[in-house]
């Protein structure tokens, strides 16, 4: 009876082994993204960048652009690898109503996409928005 207790329990071992220490196959790679974001020429006061798989898969990444620059490394959560919808905001940092922080902070621009085939691994991409956006 031994014998069968101690088989029961390495099968078990056997099959709990990979949830317990990951499986690369459920896994999605992240990878980090950091630069510059310019609009007019100047860099962008506040605003966000999204990256969005084409392919519909799940898990895009984001980042938060502080002073005109991001990093998903930072503040924010990297892409993955692959043709992505890159869409970009950016706003003044000032409020709409000075001193009300609940009335939102006044637009630069909203909604400028672009499509870039981003690599494996950690990178670097800087974008000038266009000034009629």
């Amino acid at each position: 009876m031994k014998s069968g207790i101690r088989y029961a329990a390495l099968w078990l071992a056997a099959l709990t082994l990979p949830v317990m220490f990951g499986c690369s196959k459920g896994e999605v790679q992240r990878n980090d993204i950091s630069g510059t974001i310019t609009y007019q020429g100047k860099p962008v006061p506040e605003g966000t960048i999204a990256f969005e798989p084409v392919a519909g898969e799940i898990g895009g990444g984001f980042a938060y652009i502080r002073d005109g620059k991001y990093d998903t490394a930072q503040e924010g959560r990297g892409y993955l690898a692959g043709e992505n919808r890159i869409t970009i905001n950016g706003n003044t940092g000032e409020y709409v109503e000075p001193g009300n922080p609940d009335s939102g902070t006044v637009p630069l621009f909203s909604g400028y996409e672009v499509t870039e085939d981003l690599p494996e691994g950690s990178t670097t991409m800087d974008f000038e928005v266009p000034a009629d956006k």
